[in-house]
């Protein structure tokens, strides 16, 4: 996804009239959303742009627990302050905000162990939180690129810690946000800090969306190999979205953006439209694996459709796939113990997935 600074506006629901291939999604249609009594979700970077959306479409929907998690727990109650007002009734009270600072892997950690005490159950991870365009060099609390660490690492974390609480839920979701930036993505695993030199803003951002979606393509095959069969993992390109993500484009950069006909640049509200129906249709119940994205940029303004196009070959190799998850996993710590088979879940282990 790409941005540039603009005021949140409130969402209206997305229809969707096709199979999990093609979705034409129109404004003002009327979705086929599931019921969402009693069901948890968590949100990061909730507090602005299509994340803010996103948890407003998910407590109209029904949802009885949507967490904020947020870097800035101050611009996260202001968020939850405006929906809840918006919205009227009892929606403040199906809002909390959680602080998550996705350049620490010890917050990310924390994140999740403070939601496995309050909760017994989640039944939807949206991967949202992300930077753009960092115009220097700057490394994350644990020494790891900024664009790499937060955009990816963090939430491959996040998401490996959130397993447990996911698997029981009786349906649940993960939805990573990618963007078409995946394209332009080439990962070198031996220096995706930059030790050797050679920064590039553009090329960060894409490395980032690149392993968001080859994660997503990565975890699906290993949850059914585990026999996993209740947690769904997809990934969406939200389009060319007005939000702060932009704020650190280079002026002329943000210039070039701005004399795009105004067809093509999407509201908050436009621009969360294909991960909020990734996350309740009724339609996607089941679907994993996949990669939908917005189509305004091929004339569709509305739609979206699964994406095997503007894809980067290395999402579709299998050993860069592997060799990727063993990269985090061990950058990262993290143990995935929750990805073994159904049987063995209770039972003691001493390796990892």
């Amino acid at each position: 996804m790409m941005a540039t600074t603009s005021k949140a506006r409130p969402a209206r629901p997305y229809g969707r009239r096709s199979g999990a291939r093609t979705c034409t999604c129109r404004r003002g249609r009327g979705a086929a959303v599931a019921a969402r009594a009693t069901k948890t979700a968590l949100v990061t970077g909730a507090n602005s742009g299509i994340g803010r959306e996103t948890v407003r479409e998910l407590v109209k929907a029904g949802y009885s627990s949507v967490i904020l998690a947020c870097r800035d727990v101050e611009a996260g109650e202001e968020a939850r302050s405006e929906i809840a007002s918006s919205l009227g009734g009892d929606t403040a009270s199906r809002m909390s905000v959680s602080r998550l600072n996705l350049s620490s892997l010890d917050s990310v950690r924390e994140l999740a162990a403070s939601f496995s005490e309050r909760n017994g159950s989640c039944d939807l991870l949206v991967n949202n939180a992300g930077v753009m365009m960092i115009p220097e060099l700057r490394r994350t609390d644990d020494g790891f690129e900024e664009h790499w660490g937060i955009n990816y690492l963090g939430h491959y974390l996040l998401t490996s810690l959130m397993l447990g609480p996911l698997r029981k839920s009786e349906r649940a979701r993960v939805v990573n946000v990618s963007s078409a930036a995946n394209s332009f993505g080439k990962l070198d695993l031996g220096d995706m800090d930059y030790a050797r030199g050679g920064y590039d803003p553009w090329q960060a951002y894409g490395n980032s969306k690149l392993g968001n979606l080859m994660f997503t393509f990565e975890l699906d095959r290993r949850l059914r190999e585990s026999g996993i069969s209740n947690v769904s993992v997809n990934a969406v390109h939200p389009g060319l979205v007005k939000t702060n993500l932009g704020r650190y484009m280079n002026p002329l950069v943000t210039k070039v953006f701005q004399l795009l006909p105004e067809f093509f640049v999407l509201t908050p509200e436009q621009g969360a439209r294909t991960q909020v129906q990734v996350a309740l249709s009724e339609d996607f119940e089941g679907v994993s694996g996949k990669y939908y994205a917005d189509q305004t940029f091929k004339f569709k303004p509305g739609q979206f459709a699964e994406e095997d196009v503007v894809v980067s070959p290395s999402a579709k190799d299998e050993g860069l796939l592997k060799d990727l998850w063993d990269y985090s996993r061990e950058a990262t710590g993290a143990s995935w113990d929750a990805l073994r088979p159904i049987e063995q879940v209770a039972a003691p282990t001493n390796g990892n997935a």
